[in-house]
């Protein structure tokens, strides 16, 4: 199986999973193997990473309480994107704040 792990300037990285290696595709070129879109057994959603950490709407909300998984869930329910070179608590904190 191979997986597109990221697209950079100069082309695609693919992860193989039989060989354990990244394979390059240059930019502007297609690859010559098949590609798996979206693997269950790479994939885990957000509900699976969250299920302790739903936030309750009758609560009051406190963001400088709450851990990055608790932000995270507090966004996914308000419907504020996270991107997702954000992992620090701090910087979670502040957009979700600019969002709201």
């Amino acid at each position: 199986m191979k997986v597109l792990v990221r697209r950079t300037l100069t082309g695609s990285e693919y992860w193989c999973t039989k060989e354990k290696r990244i394979l390059f595709v240059p930019k502007g070129e297609t690859p010559k193997f098949k590609v798996t879109d979206n693997p269950k057994s790479m994939v885990v959603s957000v509900e699976e990473q969250t299920d302790e950490t739903e936030v309750q709407a009758d609560e009051t909300i406190n963001l400088e309480e709450m851990n990055a998984t608790e932000l995270l869930a507090f966004a996914k329910n308000e419907g504020i994107n996270v991107p997702g070179n954000m992992k620090k608590e701090e910087t979670i904190r502040n957009h979700i704040a600019e969002q709201m």
